[in-house]
């Protein structure tokens, strides 16, 4: 029999980092990492999203992804992705 892979192989222990001013006005920068809590060797599953936003004074997004859980149905297959976006607010 062999083990199947559970979520907590690659999500348990998440850190996260809000509001970073870059220099120059390049934005604010979101980073999270997360890793696995179900044993000692899940810890190596590392995840890490970077996120920068208002990026030259535009409500303008800049996301990177790599590692596991993309969605919640791959969360034990590896993914990366880029993306842009438009930050909308409500007032």
């Amino acid at each position: 029999m062999t083990d199947q892979s559970k979520i907590n192989d690659y999500d348990g222990i998440r850190w996260t980092i809000n509001e970073i001013n870059l220099p120059a006005n390049f934005g604010t920068l979101r980073m999270e990492l997360k890793a696995g809590n179900r044993n000692f060797s899940a810890l190596g599953n590392v995840s890490s999203k970077f996120v920068f936003s208002e990026f030259l004074g535009f409500p303008l997004n800049i996301f990177y992804f790599t590692g596991y859980g993309r969605e919640i149905g791959s969360y034990h297959e590896r993914n990366q992705y880029l993306g842009i976006g438009i930050e909308m607010q409500s007032f």
